[in-house]
């Protein structure tokens, strides 16, 4: 696991010093070794910095950037490949000899035997730069889940790519400026999927993204995979169920494989209690678990957000692991906390639970814990949002006539504000509509017209970013039951370019590796080939995944109700967090940052009880993190 940055340059030969720079700058991210490579064919010129967290193969022949023998191509790499032992076999069959014991010379190995299509025969996650140094090519790549980051800018003349964004703004000297596309995206959905940035002339190589760029200065952006959506019936010589408990299990012992202690992120839920148990049948030691709790004496704490870690402590008893738990009290200053994450985010996010993540982290990193599993991505792929439950339920909805009329009648009829009001005004407002549309209404954190307002004159005022984004990677899954395809753009886009962003980002602050089990190419390709009345029946939230594991799961996770990983964010903003909303969310400061219309800020601000609660602490989250984010960047200018 590690970092990488560079800058490939027509007009000759790359600053090293500059290259070096950005490449401490990702210290945190690989803490065990770094250097830096410069390289010049001709005209043009190629430097790459490297920064490593040793994870396999400690000595130095892991070293980055690593040269191949013949002394052609140079690769930087962050990353671990899971299926590598397999891919090494295949590649000394073919003649290929090995220095390492490191996943990444079995990518380099791969690269030179096939190119780019080597790509696809990675089960891992990975961002990667390879310099062909005798025709002065560079190709930069993603996994195909997006785990691990990749930002690049272009100007016709010189490429500038990092790991973290901040790279190339503090150190490459990328001038500071807001995408109105992007920030229009960002009020939508609360995060920026690629291949767009937040920033004016930087973008993200796209998750099962190939960025090439030739001597000629002649860009390419190819895609190595395309999520299965042909739903197979299920091998009926084999319970299906047994083949779910078998692929989960698979991956596990896959990403248990590591030079260095493993831990796990248990938060007490189904999932991350699966990899747990999971990971507890591959190793004979004792495995260390890590979670989160919370406490404060100054706001109204939501109990059940603690349920978290009473059922994390029970889990752990019954598995007899080495439990860790780390408390988020009122002394844990928030207020000074925050600003710090909101940068080393990269990019700001809705909610609050890369906090949790962050403390989860750093105490891992505390009990010398380098890798932790999670669980991120199993309610994506095995349905276990509501909203996937309610998608199922509206298409059958949608055969009756007289539906919408009906809808409109009930939500004048009923109370303002209770439950079936709300659920009468989703039938009406997605009656027959676009899965675009389904999927902002699903997800928005603000409406249409309330972005108009805080937009102003600077924005569309329209859905037209975001309905593309959604229709490219919806396109051909269009045959297939509503509830699965909003559970595949889940997976495309809210675990994609948020979910493990996050946890990317605070994991490796702190120089943890994360690693997610349910996100393993085997895993991901069998759910997705099953159709939903097999993973979901009846709309039944995971009824597949927890039928596979009946035997090893405790009963008490398993009929617990579906609660997210999350953080007390209302209980923040009332306490800890008031005097930095305050000071940040101000008129004159508002104002000064020039993101969003001081009016209709205030408006959302001031509009507690006009709006579900939930979606009010969203939009003032949303609001406070991307100020934080911009003031933070701007300090650096």
């Amino acid at each position: 696991m590690c970092g990488f940055a560079g800058v490939l340059d027509f007009a000759g030969a790359p600053d090293r010093s500059l290259v070096e720079r950005m490449g401490a700058s990702l210290a945190h991210r690989g803490p065990d070794q770094g250097a830096c490579h410069v390289h010049r064919v001709g005209h043009l010129g190629i430097a790459v910095s490297s920064r490593r967290l040793a994870i396999l193969d400690l000595s130095s022949a892991g070293d980055q950037p690593m040269h191949s023998q013949d002394g052609r191509h140079c690769l930087a790499y962050n990353g671990e490949l899971y299926n590598e032992p397999q891919l090494r076999r295949g590649l000394e069959s073919r003649g290929y000899q090995f220095l390492s014991g490191t996943d990444t010379e079995t990518v380099l190995h791969a690269y030179r035997d096939r190119g780019i299509d080597s790509f696809a025969d990675f089960n891992g996650m990975f961002a990667l730069a390879i310099v062909d140094e005798e025709s002065g090519r560079l190709v930069l790549a993603r996994d195909r889940m997006g785990i691990k980051p990749l930002y690049y800018s272009w100007n016709g003349t010189r490429l500038l790519f990092a790991s973290e964004l901040r790279t190339l703004l503090r150190v490459a000297g990328m001038p500071f400026r807001i995408d109105p596309a992007s920030l229009e995206i960002y009020l939508a959905l609360g995060y920026v999927p690629s291949p767009h940035s937040l920033v004016r002339d930087i973008y993200k190589v796209p998750p099962a993204g190939c960025l090439t760029i030739d001597a000629h200065g002649q860009l390419t952006l190819s895609e190595f995979w395309r999520p299965p959506v042909s739903a197979d019936p299920p091998d009926e010589r084999s319970p299906v169920e047994q083949t779910v408990r078998d692929t989960v299990l698979d991956a596990v012992r896959r990403q248990m494989r590591s030079d260095v202690p493993v831990g796990i992120l248990l938060s007490g839920g189904v999932d991350s209690t699966i990899v747990a148990l999971s990971a507890a049948t591959v190793t004979e030691k004792p495995i260390n678990t890590f979670t989160v709790s919370f406490q404060s004496a100054r706001s109204g704490m939501d109990p059940d957000l603690n349920a978290d870690a009473e059922y994390a402590r029970r889990v752990s008893a019954q598995m007899a692991s080495i439990h860790h738990e780390v408390i988020l009290d009122d002394n844990a200053d928030l207020a000074a906390l925050l600003p710090k994450l909101a940068v080393g985010l990269d990019e700001p996010v809705w909610e609050a639970s890369f906090v949790s993540i962050y403390a989860i982290s750093k105490l891992a990193r505390d009990h010398g814990i380098k890798v932790l599993l999670t669980g991120d991505g199993s309610d994506e792929l095995f349905l276990g949002y509501p909203w996937h439950a309610s998608a199922w339920r509206q298409e059958k909805y949608e055969r009756l006539p007289f539906l919408a009329a009906a809808a409109s009648v009930a939500t004048g009829l009923l109370p303002r504000g209770s439950r079936l009001a709300a659920h009468a005004e989703n039938v009406r407002a997605l009656v027959n509509a676009s899965d675009a549309a389904r999927y902002e209404w699903s997800h928005r954190i603000f409406s249409r017209a309330e972005r108009r307002g805080l937009l102003g004159a600077g924005g569309s005022g329209s859905d037209e970013h975001v309905n593309r984004l959604v229709e490219r990677l919806a396109e051909s899954a269009h045959t297939r039951p509503l509830g699965e395809r909003m559970a595949l753009l889940d997976l495309l886009l809210w675990v994609r370019e948020h979910f493990n962003q996050r946890l990317d980002r605070m994991t490796m602050l702190n120089s943890v590796e994360a690693r997610v089990p349910f996100q393993d190419n085997n895993v991901v390709d069998l759910a997705l080939r099953l159709p939903y009345h097999v993973r979901a029946p009846r709309g039944r939230a995971k009824h597949l995944l927890k039928a596979a594991f009946r035997t090893e799961v405790p009963s008490f996770v398993l009929e617990r109700p579906k609660r997210p990983f999350a953080a007390p964010m209302r209980a923040w903003l009332d306490g800890p967090l008031r005097p930095l909303i305050a000071d940040v969310l101000a008129p004159a400061s508002i104002r000064r940052a020039g993101l969003v219309e001081v009016g209709p800020a205030m408006a959302v601000l001031s509009g507690r009880g006009s709006v579900a609660e939930d979606r009010w602490v969203r939009q003032v989250w949303s609001l406070l993190m991307i100020h934080l984010w911009a003031d933070g960047f701007r300090r650096a200018q």
